[in-house]
């Protein structure tokens, strides 16, 4: 029965390493009817040399790109000088066997792996900044040398943020979702093995649409009359360049203005509001910007009831002063006088007169004030109506002959109104009316008619105290 033999091939270190030397040992367990104690190593099923233990180390049809050794009879060496360390031997095939041709005593196959480690890593796409739109996306694809050996793992980092569970499966690559925040950060993809890592990197240039704010803040308060300037600040933008603006206010859809500062001279109540400012790049156009512009001004104001007011004397007046329009409509005092009296009557806003007199009809003015100013004042004209006020003529002792004819003039010395009026002349002792126009004649008078007679006058508002006159009738 044949002597077992065992042949086997073991390397120097578990992976070989470019340019650094590595040894192959054959271990072989002898055979006694061995012609020859020695091996032959095949590389890749190719014989590149034998080697035996004679008197010696002695080598046959070796290839000189290695070098053969002799330990024992039973441990022979091929060596890979540091020199001949190429990707040349990548993954090459070797195996030891039995010097003689004639035996099948041969030690399994062992594959040669150079680790190669990782010395470049690029990015795709190559630029450097990486453009992209904020909430698009883009993939980015890590490549390292193509000989890196074994292939490396992949980690990818925004600055120090470690965004490697986003990649998938395949974590060569990832796709990024341009976000604002990420805006001049770095991005980073590290590729390791062997227990090294290598890094390839690029800055992201997140563009997006801008961000505005309004200066001055809302609400804006100006006095009508006076210039508004409202700056529309960008607060964030890329590009931030290129910029356009738009200015428009609520309620009106036309563009008022297309310049970053908007100027309303002399502005006017009318022009309050609410305004709105966009700015736009060549990404897209902001959220408005909004501001409210208060324009402030004196009030405007009315009086009831209207003129003419027309009143009773001895009544109570009252007259209301109305602020139609103002703002601020708050703090607001008032002012009445009176034309030809500068002396402020009254300070609040409803004027009452109690008992109003004559002498108290006129034209009264009321002004109303507030933070911005005093308005134009508005009149009223307050006609105090009142019952005749009358003499008679001639004087009394109206005296005249027995026989002539008697003349006797009532006049209204005032009244208001002074229209439609009425007389009434009576007798004192006999009540009934002996005459109803304004001037009472008494043809042939005679001395049964001398007495006191009375003149009254009625307007729309009453009948006059009794004017008297004594008609002294004389006779022969």
């Amino acid at each position: 029965m044949a002597t077992e033999v065992h042949y086997n091939l073991t390397g120097s270190s578990q992976a070989a390493t470019l340019r650094q030397q590595f040894t192959w040992t054959c271990h072989r367990k002898p055979n006694p009817n061995d012609s020859v104690p020695g091996v032959k190593f095949y590389r890749n099923e190719k014989d590149v040399g034998g080697v035996a233990k004679i008197s010696g180390c002695q080598l046959a049809d070796t290839n000189t790109r290695y070098s053969f050794g002799c330990i024992s009879e039973t441990e022979y060496t091929l060596t890979i000088p540091s020199q001949n360390m190429t990707e040349y031997e990548q993954n090459s095939v070797w195996r030891c066997g039995y010097y003689d041709r004639q035996t099948a005593y041969s030690s399994v196959q062992k594959r040669l792996i150079i680790a190669i480690d990782v010395s470049s890593v690029t990015l795709e796409p190559r630029d450097n900044p990486l453009t992209l739109t904020e909430r698009s996306q883009r993939e980015v694809r890590c490549t390292v040398n193509s000989n890196a050996f074994p292939t490396p793992t992949h980690a990818w980092f925004i600055d120090t943020r470690d965004i490697t569970s986003t990649a998938g499966s395949d974590t060569s690559s990832v796709s990024i979702t341009g976000s604002k925040a990420d805006n001049g950060k770095v991005l980073r993809c590290q590729a390791t093995n062997n227990n090294r890592s290598k890094n390839g990197s690029t800055v992201l240039n997140i563009t997006y649409k801008p961000t505005t704010s309004v200066t001055p803040s809302s609400p804006y308060q100006i006095r009508e009359g006076d210039t508004a300037v409202i700056y529309c600040v960008v607060t964030d933008a890329n590009p931030n360049t290129g910029i356009t603006w738009s200015w428009t206010k609520t309620g009106n859809p036309t563009v008022l203005y297309r310049v970053q500062n908007y100027t309303i001279q002399n502005i006017q109540r009318a022009q309050r509001g609410t305004y709105q400012c966009t700015a736009t790049n060549s990404i897209g156009t902001s959220v408005p910007a909004t501001v409210q512009v208060d324009v402030q001004y004196k009030p405007a104001i009315s009086v009831t009831p209207s003129s003419p007011y027309q009143i009773r004397e001895g009544d109570t007046a009252v007259i209301y002063c109305v602020v139609t329009d103002a703002n601020p409509n708050n703090g607001i005092t008032w002012s009445w006088t009176k034309t030809g009296n500068p002396a402020v009557l009254y300070r609040d806003q409803n004027y009452t007169i109690p008992n109003i007199q004559k002498v108290q009809r006129g034209t009264y003015q009321c002004t109303a004030t507030n933070s911005i100013g005093t308005s134009l004042p508005v009149t009223i004209q307050v006609d105090v109506q009142y019952k005749p006020t009358i003499s008679v003529t001639p004087a009394g002792p109206y005296q005249i002959r027995e026989g002539d004819t008697a003349v006797m003039y009532c006049v209204v010395t005032d009244a208001n109104p002074n229209t439609a009026i009425t007389w009434s002349w009576t007798k004192t002792g006999n009540p009934g009316v002996l005459y109803t126009g304004q001037n009472y004649t008494i043809p042939n008078i005679q001395i049964g008619q001398r007495g006191t007679y009375q003149c009254t006058v009625t307007n729309s508002i009453g009948t006059s105290l009794p004017a008297t006159v004594q008609v002294d009738v004389q006779c022969k």
